[in-house]
């Protein structure tokens, strides 16, 4: 801005001598006219009025161009004029009146020269004037550049103070800030004073020694002039330490406003009575809003600087690999978990087009996904992606989003693709669909097994119900003696085979009760019962079982319950007859009965061989026998196809109850159910929740 101002001032220098020679010119040829048309009118026409008022034309010229030097133009005038009468020797009036005139002359060049030269003066102090406000006009333009440029606000805030001293030509100036949550103004720029104004100024409240707010800040948003400050009512450390001490007169404050509100006061302090024009309040001001400016840009830059290391941080440490590309495909920027994921550094991939890190298969579906991104799509598709050392499968999320640019408008959007790495998922799955179909063939294969184990149970029944009936009724023939006598041993023969026919027709009963559960589900006849009386049939159909030196412990109280008393009887045979069979000579069986509030409780429990603890929860399944490995002589006490316990849960499944069994191989076992006390239905027909 010097260098445009030094031109320009040459150039009007060049323009004024160029200037000052056509001056010249134009006032010479002026005055020789002048002379001429005299000469003519008084030589040739003998006129002597109207002549002479041409000279003003050159004597006022030459006063205005050069001040009292054209007084001499008037001088030559009045000698021209006067000339005639010496060489002519006109008369005597005419002679008079052209000294009248030319003492007219004098005075009017002198008059010209004389506001010419005052004029040329007021001109001069409004170019000092102009000069002195282009100065502070390029020191507010040097502060605005360093306020644009990016210097600290420290910085900053000095230059601005520097700024007022220099362009108010004062030594003392300071601004304060308003700390809002202690209702305070904190210096923090001074120029001028020592330390003692840091000790005693450094934190003011604005209604603090009880004089008006407006007298000592510009808190409410206006300029402040205090023309004399002892006239303020200041502490006596203040008014000695600084204000005496620096012989300070008037003071100005002028707020500092961001958006409408005051953040700060500038504030400045002359050691002479002064008065500030219109100039210098509006330079202030501007130098205030400057102020604002690089607090509110200090204020922006802080704010941003910790909004993008949030950002960095939370890109960083993203869980998912996130990668940004320009409008052209290139990669912008990635985040760690990226880098790790596929095994390249920074510099491998900045800058490069993302299909250069896809499968070729896939570089077509990637683009058109990356397009549609473009046109403002949220779209995830899976693409497969090559790392250093391995293929990824990801299944990427495009979308487009805005990045504010100043100087590439080009850039000023980018797609954002945030991945999932599915690989191992991909795997998993294709081993789960794999494991699936196996699965789906295995359970085919076991849905042409469970067809083929019913349609066997079907046919046994059938095929060995007639004839176990005929051979049962010829046995008793054999023994009632209707078919004749038959002797001792033929008759122990007879009754081995009444037993082995007992047996067997309890197996096919219990294929019959599997067959009819599967079927059609059991059929309950509810009706109120005694417990007690439940208990007894069933220990006393299984008592006869009872073996040498076993003890049976009956604990039943009396309680009324809704139920099949029939199945529930026969559910406890089962339960006691396995306690029978699987518990040697002088071990003992307890059946007990406890009122559960909305259920009741059955237990049997026994002493004999127990259960192994992996098998409890298949015992309830149909066929199936537990001890099939030979765990404490558990194999000799197997008898049966294993479907009393299924029978168990089939019916207390059907009573809305629950049947479960606690075992210890070696020390015996526990089986338990529960009956609801209420039953819903007179009749119901339920079938069993698990398979056979």
């Amino acid at each position: 801005m010097k260098v445009l101002k030094d031109i320009w001032k040459e150039k009007i220098a060049r323009k004024r001598v160029s200037g000052t020679k056509i001056k010249a010119f134009v006032v010479f040829t002026t005055f020789v006219l002048c002379c001429c048309t005299a000469y003519y009118f008084r030589k040739m026409l003998y006129v002597e009025t109207f002549h002479t008022h041409l000279f003003y034309v050159p004597i006022v010229l030459a006063a205005v161009w050069w001040r009292w030097r054209g007084v001499s133009v008037a001088g030559a005038s009045t000698a021209f004029l006067l000339g005639f009468h010496f060489v002519y020797r006109f008369a005597s009036g005419a002679f008079l009146l052209d000294i009248s005139r030319s003492l007219l002359f004098l005075t009017v060049a002198a008059v010209t020269a004389l506001l010419s030269e005052r004029l040329e003066a007021l001109n001069k102090r409004l170019e000092e004037l102009a000069e002195e406000r282009g100065a502070k006009l390029d020191a507010l333009y040097d502060v605005s550049k360093r306020v644009v440029n990016d210097a600290s606000l420290n910085e900053t805030l000095d230059a601005i103070l520097d700024t007022v001293c220099k362009t108010m030509n004062i030594k003392y100036a300071s601004i304060r800030l308003l700390d809002k949550q202690r209702n305070e103004l904190v210096t923090v720029a001074v120029r001028g004073f020592g330390k003692e104004y840091w000790e005693l100024r450094d934190r003011i409240k604005p209604g603090e020694f009880g004089f008006d707010q407006r007298d000592k800040t510009a808190l409410d948003g206006r300029v402040h002039y205090t023309r004399d400050l002892r006239t303020r009512n200041f502490p006596e450390e203040v008014r000695e330490q600084i204000i005496d001490k620096y012989g300070l007169k008037s003071y100005l404050t002028v707020p500092i406003k961001m958006q409408g509100e005051v953040i700060g006061v500038l504030s400045i302090a002359t050691t002479e009575y002064k008065e500030f024009g219109e100039f210098e309040l509006r330079l202030l001001s501007a130098l205030a809003d400057l102020a604002a400016y690089a607090i509110t840009k200090t204020t922006l830059l802080e704010e941003l600087t910790e909004v993008k290391m949030s950002y960095q941080e939370l890109f960083e440490s993203a869980a998912e690999p996130i990668i940004v590309l320009d409008k052209a495909g290139r990669i912008l920027e990635v985040n760690k978990r990226a880098l790790e994921l596929s095994g390249y550094s920074k510099e491998d991939l900045l800058g490069k087009s993302i299909l250069d890190f896809i499968l070729e298969e896939d570089r077509e579906k990637a683009l058109e996904v990356f397009l549609k991104a473009i046109r403002g799509e949220d779209i995830t598709s899976l693409l497969r992606f090559k790392g250093r050392d391995r293929a990824l499968i990801m299944e990427a999320t495009a979308s487009c989003v805005r990045r504010p640019s100043r100087l590439r408008h080009d850039d000023s959007e980018a797609v954002v693709v945030i991945a999932k790495d599915v690989t191992e998922k991909k795997a998993l799955e294709e081993e789960l669909k794999k494991a699936y179909e196996s699965l789906k063939r295995a359970y085919a294969r076991e849905r042409e097994l469970e067809a083929l184990k019913s349609n066997l149970i079907t046919v046994a029944m059938h095929e060995i119900a007639t004839p176990l009936t005929i051979i049962k009724g010829n046995v008793e023939l054999l023994l009632n003696g209707s078919l004749g006598a038959v002797n001792a041993e033929q008759e122990g023969r007879l009754l081995s085979i009444e037993r082995a026919l007992r047996r067997l027709s309890r197996l096919v009963n219990d294929l019959r009760t599997v067959a009819m559960i599967r079927d059609e589900g059991l059929r309950l006849d509810i009706k109120e019962c005694d417990v007690r009386t439940l208990v007894t049939d069933a220990v006393e159909a299984v008592r006869p079982m009872l073996k040498q030196g076993q003890q049976l412990e009956v604990t039943t109280p009396e309680i009324r319950l809704r139920c099949d008393a029939e199945k529930v009887v026969h559910a406890l045979y089962c339960l006691l007859e396995n306690a029978v069979k699987f518990t040697d000579e002088e071990g003992s069986i307890k059946v007990t009965v406890e009122d559960k509030e909305d259920n009741i409780e059955f237990c049997v429990a026994d002493t004999g061989v127990g259960i192994p603890k992996d098998e409890l929860p298949k015992i309830f399944e149909a066929f199936y026998e537990a001890g099939s490995r030979d765990v404490n002589g558990y194999l000799k006490h197997r008898q049966g196809i294993g479907v009393g316990l299924f029978v168990v849960r089939s019916v207390i499944e059907a009573h809305g109850g629950r049947v479960w069994a606690e075992s210890e191989v070696g020390r015996g076992s526990r089986f338990f159910f529960t009956l609801p006390r209420v039953q819903e239905a007179q009749q119901t027909t339920s079938k069993p929740r698990g398979g056979m």
